[in-house]
């Protein structure tokens, strides 16, 4: 699979996912190492100028689209949904037809894949377990798992919406290599925090992803911090 975002994670029968851990920002090079996912499985097209846009015509209905399905597996579904429909008409459109899914627990994603429970996710340290990991993207199943009690602290501006970003990049065939996207973050560089530079692909997917959580989060102050990053993603 080749997607935006997180970590690489080796568990049963080889299924990788994505993932955004609380104390990601301190894992330092062990945490890089876990973030070679993308790399490990590219061969998807890549997507340039009008990066990959379907031929999905938003403004001819004036109804906005539902949000994806929300499954409820613990935790709080209505907060899901509240940020979900943040997000513009297009991008919904998309995760729509691509059938993303999103399932909302309380603590942990192992509350969802219960297969992980006690398992330390590849290349990150011994003792370290998918037992905190608060949200990822499972890009096999094109299913994001989010926390919602917050007990697991996460860097990111808004859990799901981060998650939410690694999957668009996923349905998109990777916009995170895109050369807009590349120009904007090479703009905005110096802003960027040390979880965001990360080497090759995961670096770029890790930006794609925060900066789409920063933007439909509605975080004012990024306007001014990452201009070109938040133009980036003004009227997609």
């Amino acid at each position: 699979a080749n997607f935006a975002g997180g970590m690489a994670k080796g568990f049963a029968k080889g299924a990788i996912f994505q993932a955004v851990m609380g104390n990601a920002r301190e894992l330092g090079e062990a945490h890089a190492a876990a973030s070679s996912k993308v790399s490990d499985m590219q061969g998807t097209t890549k997507t340039d100028g009008h990066e990959g846009q379907s031929n999905i015509d938003s403004k001819n209905s004036n109804k906005k689209p539902s949000p994806p399905v929300v499954k409820n597996a613990g935790g709080n579904v209505q907060a899901v949904k509240n940020d979900l429909s943040k997000l513009s008409t297009g991008i919904l459109e998309r995760l729509n037809a691509a059938e993303v899914t999103i399932v909302a627990v309380e603590d942990s994603v192992t509350e969802y894949f219960s297969e992980l429970i006690g398992v330390t996710p590849r290349g990150w340290p011994e003792g370290m377990t998918w037992d905190t990991v608060p949200g990822l993207y499972d890009p096999d199943t094109k299913t994001v798992v989010v926390a919602t009690s917050g007990r697991f602290g996460t860097g990111s501006y808004s859990l799901l919406l981060h998650e939410v970003g690694h999957a668009y990049d996923h349905v998109m065939s990777s916009l995170s290599s895109s050369t807009p996207f590349r120009a904007a973050r090479a703009a905005d560089i110096g802003s960027l925090d040390r979880y965001q530079l990360q080497i090759g692909n995961a670096g770029l997917e890790e930006t794609f992803a925060e900066s789409f959580a920063n933007y439909y989060g509605g975080n004012e102050n990024y306007k001014n911090t990452n201009p070109n990053l938040y133009k980036y993603w003004r009227g997609k």
